[in-house]
């Protein structure tokens, strides 16, 4: 990347792509009037950022303001080996220079995601270490697993029985009646470390680091298990939901609660006793909130 000398420029020389004004959501009418109120004070003290084609990649806001006031604009040339790594600074300069709540950071930074997740192709090797670190904090059954680290139970069970059978830790099952003169039962799995488990999170922890979750969560500051949340509730939720979320409406711990409660709760015929899905407008609410007809 090569950065080219401040200059300055009318704001005719400059050109908008759609993509990169819509990378995150634009400012509100409070934060404009409050970037106005410095430009006017102090003048620009940040240039805006173009690339060769002077297409502009970061200080949209700032440019709109200074040319509705008709001044001239100082600007910086970034040049880019290629349009990938163009995009990328767009979505990251733009992220951390806004006020944006988690969930918004994370939804702007969605497309990064699957492509890093598409690149590192490191998901098993990754799901692998975060169930033996789970298992080492002390979360022996695949429902604690999966809750720490926020996977599906099946995929747990799966993943445990293959790292069994790699000999990194040892299960334990039991198998319980069930009573009143019924016939079958239920079978439990216990997870236990074993001796090899240490030595393979020291061979294989920086595998953990190039995950795309974790890649994304430095960029925007963020811990791993808060952007697969996000992620999840990008691709789960329906729209109503994600409006609640950029608003800052419902938190995203217990949007993700509820698209879990709605997932299970129907896959087959059950109800959760806590929330519901109205039939009309689809939110998913308390079932405190609906009103039983007699």
């Amino acid at each position: 990347m090569q950065i080219n000398n401040k200059m300055e420029g009318v704001y005719d020389d400059f050109k908008i792509n759609d993509k990169y004004f819509n990378a995150i959501p634009r400012p509100t009418e409070d934060e404009c009037t409050a970037l106005d109120m410095k430009l006017i004070e102090r003048g620009q003290m940040e240039p805006i950022i173009v690339n060769k084609d002077m297409i502009i990649l970061d200080g949209h806001t700032r440019f709109d303001l200074l040319t509705q006031r008709g001044k001239k604009v100082k600007y910086v040339i970034k040049e880019f080996d290629n349009k990938k790594d163009e995009w990328n600074y767009v979505v990251e300069s733009n992220v951390m220079r806004r006020q944006l709540n988690k969930f918004q950071r994370i939804e702007a930074m969605y497309g990064m995601y699957k492509t890093k997740k598409a690149e590192t192709k490191t998901k098993n090797y990754d799901a692998e270490i975060d169930i033996l670190n789970s298992i080492k904090r002390g979360n022996n059954t695949a429902r604690d697993i999966a809750r720490d680290i926020v996977y599906t139970t099946a995929s747990v069970n799966r993943l445990c029985k293959e790292l069994n059978v790699k000999g990194h830790i040892e299960i334990e099952t039991s198998f319980r009646k069930y009573g009143h003169g019924r016939k079958g039962g239920t079978t439990s799995h216990v997870y236990k470390t074993t001796n090899s488990t240490d030595n393979f999170l020291n061979t294989h922890s920086k595998k953990t680091s190039g995950s795309a979750s974790v890649l994304v969560g430095k960029i925007i500051g963020l811990n791993r298990n808060t952007v697969v949340k996000g992620m999840t509730l990008i691709e789960k939720a329906d729209e109503s939901m994600k409006k609640r979320l950029r608003s800052g409406n419902i938190s995203m711990s217990e949007a993700y609660d509820r698209i879990l409660k709605i997932k299970k709760g129907t896959s087959k015929g059950k109800k959760y006793s806590s929330h519901m899905q109205c039939p009309h407008c689809n939110q998913i609410e308390h079932k405190s909130k609906f009103k039983r007809i007699p």
